[in-house]
């Protein structure tokens, strides 16, 4: 019987459900080839694509054999439900096999719309419309997602989808502080932080609901408990949002909607832009073909490099505004040259949702911030710059690299600035990684043409046209001696 009353979910065992009953999929592999389909709704999934995301480099020498035999027993499943032109569900071809189901019938899709709708009602100050999306969305979320679906598209996706799920949380519990819903709050991630407990910002949205609910003791306790979970994990001291707030508990503070809700987040500014922005237009170009790639939901990495004084963190602020303008979101971090720490310091939102704010704080160390970087990946096309990474140390790079690893499956852009030397053993890595990619951006000299415009805008007047008259002389051509032309 074929019945047009049918959801497919992915959220717990994949399956599809129909009105009073569910159709299971059958084993594992022939729930991970489905979901590898479904995933990709209306998408043909060429052959080869389908047996890495199922087997990965494990597949076996008659896997041709094994994806047939699972596409004739998945036909006969999805017999059960309507194509919308009539045709069946799973089609073939010479180019691979396609599921032509509807994305707003499949659960993790609804799922990420209503996260989007989240998101779009945040950007416009539309606090019932944010809370009412993202609630919908969490009502979703009964299981893990992809449970029990081998391959290592699945272990991927859930990752990527377990990571909006906790953000998500994150973000209406926020919301729920703001009004006052504490004991909620409390209730839901009390057990929360148990199962993810190097997550900073849950420690501290729990410390906050127990602040706010008159239990300062117990949320001082939340913070030991969750300094000595990262001491033990990764070596480390807490980052600062979640020091502030034991900070203010500690000496006392009254809680109030400015340090319990949404609004408690610190603005800050990125260093400034050069004034008119002279030269580098390869490299710029270059950039931009990178950022109009990750927009289209290609990820992948750039280096700046260059010497002090080239011009490098110029440039990467070019880009920052660059991405922003294309509405990405933007990470900026720097890395101190003293501590050797990376402080992603300036989260840029979408760009309509920074129009007056610029940049806001909400990040902090990279080496804890990978989880929420790639949940914003999975949201919209991000870009991390990362300037002086030459001074970063060891530990911090490997984090990095981590980032990079996951670019290549997501919407996820990272460029990073250095100098030549000196580098750690990591960055080594890392750049020539980067390099064999082809993304080396190598800043020398400025050309005599870029010279040129230089010179008129730092004397603000027209130079001389006539050939045979002497070139502004700029040591080295390089750009941060500009004050000495003579």
């Amino acid at each position: 019987m074929v019945s047009d009353q049918y959801q497919v979910r992915l959220v717990g065992v994949p399956r599809i459900q129909l009105p009073g009953s569910d159709v299971a999929i059958g084993p594992a592999q022939r729930r991970a080839v489905f979901a590898a389909l479904a995933l990709r709704p209306g998408q043909v999934v060429p052959r080869d694509e389908l047996v890495a995301a199922v087997w990965g480099d494990d597949a076996p020498a008659k896997v041709t054999g094994s994806v047939y035999t699972h596409i004739s027993a998945l036909r006969r499943v999805l017999d059960k439900i309507p194509a919308p032109s009539g045709q069946p569900v799973l089609t073939a071809s010479r180019a691979g096999y396609c599921l032509t189901v509807p994305a707003e019938r499949i659960d993790v899709f609804q799922f990420t719309r209503l996260l989007e709708d989240a998101r779009r009602c945040g950007s416009l100050r539309d606090t019932d419309g944010e809370r009412k999306a993202l609630g919908e969305a969490l009502a979703i979320w009964q299981d893990e997602p992809l449970a029990g679906v081998p391959g290592p598209a699945a272990a991927t996706q859930r990752a990527r989808l377990t990571e909006l799920w906790l953000s998500a949380v994150e973000r209406h519990a926020e919301l729920r502080l703001a009004d006052g819903r504490h004991e909620e709050v409390v209730a839901e991630l009390a057990e929360l932080v148990c199962d993810h407990p190097l997550r900073e910002n849950m420690h501290r949205l729990l410390m906050l609901a127990m602040w706010q609910g008159g239990h300062a003791d117990d949320a001082l306790a939340v913070y030991r408990q969750a300094k000595q979970l990262i001491a033990d994990a990764a070596g480390i001291e807490p980052g600062r949002a979640l020091t502030e707030v034991y900070e203010r508990i500690k000496a006392g503070e009254r809680p109030s909607p400015r340090t319990c809700g949404p609004g408690a987040r610190r603005q800050v500014q990125l260093p400034p832009r050069a004034q008119p922005f002279v030269g580098r237009a390869a490299e710029r170009e270059r950039i931009g073909q990178a950022l109009a790639a990750v927009g289209r939901g290609r990820g992948g990495s750039l280096l700046v490099e260059g010497g002090p004084g080239t011009g490098k963190t110029a440039l990467l602020l070019e880009t920052v505004a660059a991405a922003r303008a294309a509405g990405h979101t933007v990470l900026w971090s720097a890395t101190d040259e003293l501590a050797a720490m990376t402080s992603v310091d300036l989260v840029c939102t979408a760009a309509e949702a920074n129009a007056t704010a610029g940049v806001v704080d909400g990040l902090h160390q990279l080496d804890r911030c990978k989880s929420a970087v790639l949940a914003l990946a999975a949201q919209a096309p991000t870009v991390i710059v990362a300037d002086d990474c030459h001074w970063a140390r060891d530990r911090i790079v490997r984090d990095l690299r981590d980032v990079l690893d996951a670019a290549a499956g997501l919407p996820l852009l990272v460029i990073l600035g250095a100098r030549p030397y000196p580098r750690g053993a990591e960055l080594q890595r890392v750049v020539r990684r980067i390099r064999a990619g082809g993304g080396c951006i190598e800043l020398g000299p400025l050309s005599p043409g870029e010279l040129h415009e230089l010179g008129r805008v730092m004397l603000g007047r027209a130079l001389t046209p006539n050939p045979g008259a002497r070139a502004p002389r700029l040591p080295g051509g390089i750009p941060v001696y500009a004050p000495s032309f003579r």
